[in-house]
């Protein structure tokens, strides 16, 4: 019987398909959710354009670092084809001087240098984010979670207000500025069970890496243009990282021959633009704008762009040797075990992580109901 909620109404199914529409008492999704679901909120009202300086020679020079070498596909080649994006929109108003990691000395910490000002601005992957709260690493991705479609609208309904609201209140803008398709994890042995990767330093990050933890292995935090060295050095034996495009850069010349599926760390990865509150509130409100367009214009291309190039890296992948794989239905089954323990274990210690959560959660399960109405499963293959 299919059955969903619309706003105190319930839609039920009858005998012969018929839907029927009732009147119930809905739950207060709000107070589920540990505070109020927050509506999508922008920086351009009336007041910010009075205030908005007028003269014409304004101009703005960013710091703005990147976790991602420049010449790292979908990930630091996005980063400078953004930069470029947002000058021009500016028509040379706004000057972004980027900083790659090499000349970095913590690419991971880039999260609090942003706050602290020693950088106006970062391009990131928020599951590196290191906080008193796992909040802010949902919105680098989630294990066994919902597909990009899903998210994506539950953050345009919700996400971001919630997401405003986080980094706001640690000196920090977020801007979700991009994102890249899902990828297999790399292992140096044939791996079969938790046994088989037990205390073993595997390279990971956020939900991705808890999940790792109570799996049994010891996840590891290093910058990404350092992972194929230390793979490669043997001080790690395997990793969880992006898509198969952006794994097989940072893994080239280490060796690395075994590439698992399915893709249970994420089904996609989010990335940041992250500037300090202070420099982000400086901005007139058209520079905001424009620095906003940008970025939603690169969720749609880039996403779009990494799930296209996939399958001809795979091939790639073969025809060098690599060993692409799927990992055994009991391991996956293990891993998705794990990652239920540690998301009960977030909700019960975290409050902003629960907030969050929910939030997500309560949009997954009305939004299961439009999917089901609208799948045509099974359908005939070409």
């Amino acid at each position: 019987m299919l059955r969903g909620l619309f706003g105190g109404l319930a839609i039920v199914a009858l005998a012969g398909g018929t839907l029927a529409v009732l009147a119930v008492q809905s739950p207060n999704l709000s107070a589920q959710s540990g505070g109020p679901m927050i509506a999508r909120t922008t920086t351009t009202g009336d007041a910010d354009l009075q205030r908005e300086p007028t003269a014409k020679t304004e101009s703005f020079r960013w710091r703005l670092a990147s976790q991602f070498p420049i010449t790292l596909p979908e990930t630091g080649t996005l980063l400078a084809e953004t930069a470029g994006r947002i000058e021009a929109m500016s028509h040379g108003a706004m000057r972004l001087d980027i900083t790659e990691p090499k000349d970095i000395a913590q690419p991971l910490e880039l999260f609090n240098a942003v706050a602290g000002g020693a950088f106006d601005a970062a391009f990131i992957w928020p599951a590196t984010i290191k906080a008193r709260t796992a909040a802010f690493e949902i919105y680098g991705g989630i294990p066994f979670g919902p597909k990009a479609g899903e998210f994506l609208a539950w953050h345009e309904k919700t996400g971001r207000g919630l997401r405003d609201e986080l980094y706001h209140a640690h000196n920090v803008h977020g801007i979700l500025c991009g994102m890249v398709a899902s990828g297999g994890t790399w292992f140096r042995g044939d791996v079969k069970s938790a046994a088989d990767i037990d205390r073993m330093p595997v390279a990971a990050f956020g939900l991705a890496a808890r999940t790792l933890t109570q799996f049994g292995a010891h996840p590891v935090a290093i910058a990404p243009a350092a992972i194929g060295k230390a793979y490669k050095d043997h001080k790690i034996v395997g990793a969880a990282l992006l898509s198969p495009v952006v794994d097989r850069q940072i893994m080239r010349g280490s060796d690395a021959k075994r590439y698992a599926f399915p893709s249970w760390s994420q089904h996609w990865a989010g990335l940041d633009l992250i500037v300090n509150l202070d420099s982000w509130q400086a901005l007139p409100a058209r520079r905001r704008q424009a620095v906003e367009s940008v970025c939603a214009a690169n969720l749609a291309s880039s996403f779009a762009a990494s799930e296209a190039a996939q399958y001809d890296v795979l091939k790639d992948m073969i025809k060098d040797g690599i060993d692409v794989r799927r990992l055994p239905t009991a391991m996956v089954t293990a891993l998705g075990t794990a990652w239920g323990e540690v998301n009960d274990s977030l909700q019960r210690d975290d409050p902003e992580f629960r907030r969050v959560w929910i939030s997500l959660a309560n949009f997954r399960e009305t939004h299961a109901l439009w999917r089901e109405l609208t799948d045509a499963s099974p359908v005939l293959k070409p």
